[in-house]
């Protein structure tokens, strides 16, 4: 059995695969090396991360096993039938041979083993009736039967009327013995008596389906009963035809369908006569369908051969064989078995699925009839007689398995005179184990494209022996792995109803084998819920759920046991309601709660999973796991190390949300915002599968509590209008917006178009009055110039400026002050507090500054020059005045305090001081505008999917009305924005001061109804770009120069405000919504849960490529191994020869343009590919053939996002391209190789406090930098961040924050691979730090040096026991080279340029740095002597470069690339050496 926890053998958890791999062809140090290769974990390989096998969840079509779900795909009515009524018709005459076919002497006497002339005529045809109908009753005793005796047509008649009459809609059988008439006519006739029995007289087979009707089966016993077959079919078509006839007449006909729910067995054909051998009964075909064991076995006495084999066995005890058929314990009983499983075996061989399904597992009756008609043609066909069925049967008399069948009758006959004769006991056969052990061959042989095994059928009926029960289960089991054809195949050959039955059965070593076998079956075909339900088999799995109570060598398995119990009871819960209620009923949500304490990840997830399908839809399950403390018990999970679990946590939660919309109580609704409450923390969770869950549960929230969406995103959108039009000048003079930063994505609710591409719009003021506020997932920054110097938030503060001009006293505010709303006051403030618990000091001094700031200072208490602005709604106050305290308010805020702000991780608008913070719907809805800023594209789609709908129902239900709802606070904060909008900050009427802001008028902008998108094409085209500054009724020009219609004055903030999505303006909503509003679907689903079933069953093709060690997968990647291995080694010795020789990598020996200025550049140390990374795309070129291979696109929704790192996963195996951009976000692609290729294997934000910064072409600012650790899976990622985050990308999970103590940003990362200890990071205030990972976060800092005057560029530690330097590079110029041991350098190189870019290559004593001087220079390592330059040289054939952004060394190869600010790229190398 399978040791997984799904029961497959599965790859270990860090992605080793089987290998085959001859050491024999290597060498003693590249088999070491190959080893060490093999034991490095392969990360992102996991079927989470395979998008395919995602999609792969839904199983192939394959037609219905059931008879009844065919019915819907057939064209005739088709149903599970049985055989209720039996005619029995016998036209003996005994004692009178018919005229056409005498019989001479000796010849076949008995009929139905019963010898006609030895008693009266009379007397001997009711003994032969009596035994037929004995012989019938053995296949089917609960059938009503009835003879007929020498009948006459009348007799006939009233035999037929009867049995259908019974028989109602089932299947009647009419059995027909023609043994004392003549022939069948060419007429369609069969012969009968008359009253006196003088005459014989014809039936008509057109009247006899007639009288029988539909549905039949008919048995002819008679000469040539092949014309009959013949002759019946043929009115069959003629009665087929009427009706079609009378169909296209408009007239309806009563006739019974005969064409394709007539059965009928014949025994022989046209022109041929029935056998008369003396030694066999003269019904030999009767026989054979009545009393097959007794006739095959008396057939198989007479074969001139076995005589010789067997010569002590009699005639006599062929005919008193002991046992009985029912009994399989003894000699008679267990032939019957064999014989069943044989005849079975060779139907599912040699029939078509359906055809077998038909005639072998719906009736009872017509599957021993079809069964033993096969032994019929076995004995038969020796006697040059060829039995007919309609349907026909394919010929199976030279099957192999009759040769088996003799085999059998040899071995059991050879012990018939010691069990008759001396009573010795019965040996049983050894049929069943050979059986056995033959399918165990065919599992071992490993074939996908074979047929299925013949054996199969022989397995279902050894599950019937306690003997092989154990071995045919667990053999049973090993084929169900094999994937859903295996399954399918199985159910097909009649598993269920054996399989059913063994759940009554109380065998402690049968549990795991049937929990592992239902699990297969239900991961296929869950309509068998129902059976389960229905029969109360359910509890069993119940039962071992609760107290698995396992057999001694399946113990250490219990928790894999109980996870597919878990499992099966989720398929018996899912949408069935009486499912869901009978296991309420036994506890099952009290027993998995019990079992969350398991150790268990795959138990846990299971039982969980169970849980969300059970209280889904299901209030009942619901409130009974309130009173359990359900939810309570799974939100520690949601910190569990496992992504799966924490997914399936999610998704209990998110099924857990009340949807009893009409009657939710208080209590429901607390208990909802709770959930939505606790899931909003993983908004920023590694894994894309929880993240796509939770845009599941939003979905659920929005739709459940539209209205307080709708008001938190109202509130949410006014205070960002508000504070863009707060920010304007308040004057005549020039507007001065703010404008979106150009590298980090929005944090309000994106609009996506093609695909999920996200437009936004920056927007400035004009010139001299500048001000950037920049919004990064949730929070808004203030930035400047982009200099290393400039990181800090306090000289990204510094540089920031807003001209604010009073109205009292003129004056002109001071350059650094920035104003913002005092409404978000209390946010700025609680966002500086985090930074002063951070230990800054200029922190301190901002936040100290952020609370002086609202207390409006004096005149003569300010700063020279500075003053408080402040704009009242309710009042007309002067900027000089003092402040009003309304949501109008605006203070100016120093530049500490915005530095503070701009340095925050929270929510700009989540603070105590909010309305929209007060509530958890805020929350939430922040939480779902970040999740449409996603990095995952299926994320980011489904969040913006759920804003779309959400925006257009708001739309819908404010009666023709563009405004978002509004509330009670916002009158003040349209009568002050009023003012600004209309140029009159200074005064106000009576009309915005005393009074309320009118309601906004409905012909002010047309509502966008769903079902009306004509007026769409009407809409007023869009206010100014400028109308956050003073407006007037005349046009203003945009910043773009061209000019757009005007806001009315009478427009309010208020209807301002409410078409903004996210930070953009009403023109922005105008163009875009046309669009949107064609593409508002939110029916999406994660399929999580078939994704999560489909790992209980593998297909075929993954089940080869996990048992097979020869299988294709595992060739190649024994393939990549031996490569790695020789690489490695050819480079060993060029890295000898490179100690002393002096390579001169000045010769190019490619050179290729770029789409765009490569960034980063990167070799594959295996592969000749070359990596190339502009802003947003990534090259991948062949630099032995020297083309492009392939582009990849990285990131869609944020357009700005430049990538500043590039790095490779798994490169000893099938690579994977990971990519960072400086937006925090980290993207991982498959197939990034193949042309056309760049599949998304993961994508999450590393990073969520990044505080973006600017970037100029004389300075580099990576806002993200990454370190990328293949050994352990680790994932470092710092940037313009005040910590080193750590990632286990096993766990898709933070494991560590590192504060990096600095004030500035991180801009290299190195790590110790040896130790997995030291963490080095290089910072922008050129100072170089060293982490201890090991020890708590306040203590990690062991080590600072500090003697880079400026910027570091990167920072290199060599790996290796024996040398350990620490090689660093400033931007000023200088390397410089560290031992940990001491506090000063050890050593400097002077470049004496500017340095843009940096690499030291991993083995060979080589470092390289690039200037934008147009300069690149190499160096030894080791004696820091040059060892060459590229630079740009004049004349005619001098070579010309320009600046350098970027080099890379070959990690084995001699050989460098470098990339130019004019899209260029060249390797160089010593063309004099070998590469």
């Amino acid at each position: 059995m399978a040791s997984s926890s799904s029961g497959l053998p599965m790859h270990d958890s860090h992605g080793h695969g089987t290998s085959s791999l001859d050491f024999g062809t290597l060498d003693s140090e590249e088999r070491q090396e190959t080893a060490q290769d093999m034991l490095v974990p392969n990360c992102f390989t996991s079927r989470r991360h395979d998008e395919d096998a995602r999609n792969r969840h839904e199983l192939p079509m394959l037609p219905p096993w059931r008879l009844r779900e065919r019915d819907v795909i057939t064209v005739h009515t088709r149903r599970r039938m049985k055989t209720l009524s039996v005619g029995l018709v016998l036209c003996l005459n005994v004692g009178v041979d018919p005229p056409d076919a005498p019989k001479q002497s000796p010849c076949a006497r008995l009929e139905c083993w019963t010898d006609p002339f030895a008693g009266t005529p009379m007397k001997a045809l009711e003994t032969i009736g009596g035994h037929l109908q004995k012989q019938y009753e053995r296949w089917q005793p609960r059938a009503r039967y009835k003879q007929s005796l020498d009948p006459t047509v009348d007799d006939v008649k009233r035999l037929c009327a009867n049995l259908r009459r019974h028989a109602k809609e089932e299947r009647v059988l009419f059995h027909y013995n023609g043994h004392g008439v003549p022939k069948p006519t060419r007429n369609g006739e069969v012969w009968v008596f008359n009253k006196q029995y003088t005459q014989y007289i014809p039936l008509s087979l057109f009247d006899l389906q007639t009288w029988t009707g539909s549905p039949a089966i008919y048995v002819w016993e008679a000469n040539n009963a092949g014309i009959i077959v013949e002759e019946f079919q043929k009115f069959c078509k003629v009665r087929e035809e009427d009706r079609q006839k009378c169909s296209l007449m408009g007239m309806t006909i009563k006739a019974p369908t005969l064409v394709h729910n007539a059965i009928q067995l014949a025994a022989c054909g046209c022109d041929e006569i029935l056998p008369l051998d003396k030694d066999m009964p003269a019904d030999l075909f009767t026989s054979c369908l009545t009393t097959p064991i007794k006739t095959s076995i008396r057939w198989w006495f007479f074969r001139s051969e076995t005589r010789k084999m067997v010569p002590d066995v009699k005639i006599e005890m062929v005919d008193a064989i002991p046992g009985r058929i029912s009994d399989r314990r003894t000699l008679l009983g267990e032939l019957n078995w064999i014989f069943t499983a044989i005849a079975d075996s060779i139907a599912w061989d040699i029939l078509p699925t359906a055809v077998f399904q038909d005639l072998f597992r719906h009736d009872l009756l017509v599957a021993s009839l079809f069964r033993n008609f096969l032994c019929a043609e076995l004995v038969l066909s020796s006697y040059n007689c060829k039995p007919i069925s309609s349907p026909a049967m394919p010929s199976a008399k030279r099957h192999p398995m009759w040769q088996t069948w003799i085999i059998v009758l040899d071995s059991c006959m050879r012990q018939l005179p010691e069990v008759i004769l001396k009573e010795e006991s019965y040996e049983n056969n050894t049929f069943f184990a050979e059986q056995l052990a033959a399918f165990a061959v065919w599992l071992r042989i490993r074939n996908i494209n074979r047929s299925p095994p013949q054996q199969l059928p022989v397995i279902l009926q050894v599950l019937l022996s306690p003997v092989h029960r154990y071995q045919a289960l667990e053999l049973l089991g090993r084929f169900l792995e094999q994937g859903p054809l295996a399954v399918h195949t199985a159910l097909n050959v009649g598993i269920f109803p054996y399989v059913v039955k063994l759940l009554q059965s109380s065998a402690v070593d049968l549990r795991p084998l049937l929990v592992f076998v239902w699990a297969k079956i239900l991961a296929v075909d869950t309509s068998c819920q129902g059976d389960l339900v229905k029969d109360g088999a359910f509890k069993y799995f119940l039962n071992v759920l609760s107290e698995p109570n396992l057999p001694a060598h399946h113990a250490r398995n219990q928790h894999e046991y109980q996870s597919m119990a878990a499992f099966i009871l989720t398929m018996i819960v899912k949408d069935h309601p009486n499912g869901k209620e009978a296991c309420l009923q036994n506890n099952i949500i009290a027993t998995c709660l019990e079992l969350l304490e398991s150790t268990s990840s795959q138990l846990k997830q299971w039982c969980i999973i169970c849980l969300g399908c059970m209280w889904q839809n299901f209030e009942k399950a619901r409130w009974c796991a309130v009173r359990d403390g359900a939810p309570e018990k799974l939100y520690p999970l949601l910190a569990d190390s496992t992504p799966e679990l924490r997914t399936a946590v999610v998704f209990a939660l998110g099924t857990f949300l009340s949807d009893n919309k009409a009657d939710r109580s208080e209590q429901a609704s607390s208990i909802d915002q709770g959930v939505g409450m606790m899931l909003t923390s993983l908004v920023h969770d590694g894994s894309h599968l929880v993240r796509e869950e939770l845009c599941l549960v939003f979905r659920t929230l929005t739709s459940n509590y539209e209205t307080q969406f709708l008001q938190a995103m109202s509130d949410d959108l006014q205070r960002q209008a508000l504070l863009q039009a707060s920010l304007a000048t308040p004057t005549g003079g020039s507007p001065s917006l703010l404008t979106t930063s150009s590298n980090v994505p929005m944090s309000a609710p994106p609009t996506a178009t093609n695909g999920g591409t996200q437009k936004r719009h920056a927007r400035t003021g004009s010139a001299g009055a500048s001000s950037t506020l920049s919004t990064a997932a949730g929070f808004f920054s203030i930035g400047g110039s982009s200099s290393p110097e400039s990181a800090s938030p306090s000289a990204a503060a510094r540089t920031a400026s807003t001209n604010v001009s009073a109205a009292a006293g003129g004056g002109s505010r001071g350059s650094d002050w920035v104003m913002v709303p005092a409404s978000v006051e209390d946010e700025l403030k609680e966002a500086a507090e985090k930074y002063e618990r951070s230990g800054s000091a200029q922190h301190g001094v901002a936040l100290a500054q952020l609370r002086r700031s609202s207390d409006a200072p004096s005149k003569d208490q300010r700063q020279p020059g500075l003053a408080s602005a402040s704009v009242t709604g309710g009042s007309p106050n002067s900027l000089g005045g003092s402040p009003s305290q309304g949501p109008g308010s605006i203070h100016l805020l120093p530049p500490p305090a915005a530095a503070a702000v701009g340095a925050g991780n929270g929510h700009l608008f989540t603070g105590p001081g909010s309305s929209a913070g007060k509530t958890s719907f805020a929350n939430m809805w922040k939480a779902l505008s970040l999740l449409a800023t996603d990095p995952h594209l299926e994320v980011s789609n489904m969040a913006d999917k759920i804003i779309k709908r959400l925006r257009l129902s708001g739309n819908q239900s404010r009666n023709n009305s563009l405004s978002l709802p509004s509330s009670p606070r916002t009158s003040r904060v349209r009568t002050a924005s009023t003012q600004r909008l209309n140029g009159s900050p200074n005064t106000s009427s009576p009309s915005t001061s005393d009074q309320p802001a009118s309601p906004p008028q409905p012909d002010s902008a047309p509502a966008f109804q769903r079902g009306n998108l004509s007026r769409i094409k009407s809409m007023p085209g869009p206010p100014a770009a400028g109308a956050s500054a003073s407006l007037s009724d005349h046009e203003q020009p945009r910043p773009d120069g061209n000019k757009s219609s005007t806001i009315p004055r009478s427009m309010s903030v208020q209807q301002f405000s409410g078409n903004l999505v996210g930070p953009r303006l009403v023109e922005d909503y105008y163009n875009d919504f046309q669009t949107d509003l064609l593409d508002v679907v939110d029916d999406f689903d994660t399929n999580f849960l078939p994704w999560m079933s489909s790992s209980f069953i593998l297909s075929a093709a993954e089940w080869d490529r996990v048992h097979d060690v020869d299988s294709k997968p595992n060739l190649e990647r024994d393939w990549r191994l031996k490569r790695n291995a020789e690489i490695r080694s050819e480079a060993k010795a060029l890295m000898k020869d490179a100690v002393h020789s002096k390579y001169r990598l000045e010769d190019q020996v490619f050179v290729n343009r770029n789409s765009e200025s490569p960034l980063c550049l990167l070799f594959h140390p295996y592969q000749p590919e070359l990596l190339a990374a502009d802003k947003m795309n990534i090259t991948v070129w062949d630099w032995e053939q020297g083309t492009a291979v392939n582009t990849v696109h990285n990131h869609k929704q944020n357009s700005r996002a430049r990538i500043t790192t590039l790095d490779l996963i798994n490169p000893h195996d099938v690579s994977l391209l990971m990519a960072g951009t400086d937006d925090g976000c980290v993207r991982v692609w498959r197939d990034y190789n193949k042309e056309g290729g760049g599949t998304q294997v993961a994508a999450w934000r590393a990073l969520t406090d990044l505080v973006p910064t600017n970037r100029s072409s004389s300075n580099p600012s990576p806002s993200l930098v990454l370190d990328w650790e293949q050994e352990s899976g680790v994932l470092f990622a710092s940037g313009n961040a005040r910590i080193i985050r750590v990632w286990d990308t096993q766990r898709e999970q933070i494991i560590q924050d590192i504060p990096t103590f600095a004030d500035t940003c991180v801009t290299s990362l190195t790590s110790d691979i040896a130790g997995r200890s030291s963490l080095i990071a290089g910072c922008g205030d050129g100072s170089i730090r060293l982490y201890d990972r090991r020890v708590p976060p306040n203590d990690c800092l062991v080590k600072k040096f500090h003697e880079h005057p400026s910027w570091v560029v990167k920072v290199y530690l060599q790996q290796g026991a024996s040398q350990g330097k620490i090689i660093s590079a400033g931007v000023g110029g200088d390397i410089r080279y560290w031992d940990p041991r001491f506090q000063e350098s050890t050593a400097k190189v002077n470049t004496g340029m500017r340095i843009s870019c940096m690499d030291v290559h991993h083995h060979a004593p080589l470092m390289a740095v690039g200037s934008r001087d147009q300069v690149a220079k190499i160096y030894h390592i080791d004696s820091q002597e040059s060892l060459g330059v590229i630079k740009y040289h004049e004349g005619f054939m001098g070579q010309r470069i320009a600046s350098v952004n970027a080099l890379a060394f070959h990690p084995y190869k001699m050989c460098m690339a470098a990339g130019f600010t004019d899209s260029l790229i060249s390797i160089y190398a010593d063309e004099k050496k070998k590469l």
